[in-house]
């Protein structure tokens, strides 16, 4: 329940689009998944100029910057050992 309300609370108020929990079951990791996913779906974010959000874990800013997502923040949850951060993207054009 504390993660929840942490990353509610972190949320932008912005109309975006929310990748809650967006991943791959571990033993699909690292064979392209996940990029495929987001490969698919962004562009449709771009066509209709939605901006995306996220959280994750501080190794995986690397892997959605990538995808144009930019860190925005930390958010700390007492009791977890990992802080992670909150990541914003906005549309491309055309």
């Amino acid at each position: 329940m504390r993660i929840g309300d942490v990353f509610q609370a972190a949320r932008p108020s912005t109309p975006h689009w929310y990748l809650f929990h967006l991943g791959a079951d571990p033993q699909a990791q690292r064979r392209g998944v996940g990029t495929a996913l987001l490969r698919s779906m962004l562009p449709r974010l771009d066509e209709r100029e939605l901006p995306a959000y996220l959280e994750c874990k501080p190794e995986l800013v690397s892997y959605y910057g990538r995808f144009g997502f930019a860190e925005t923040g930390t958010l700390p949850v007492r009791g977890l050992e990992v802080v992670m951060r909150s990541m914003w993207r906005e549309p491309r054009a055309g």
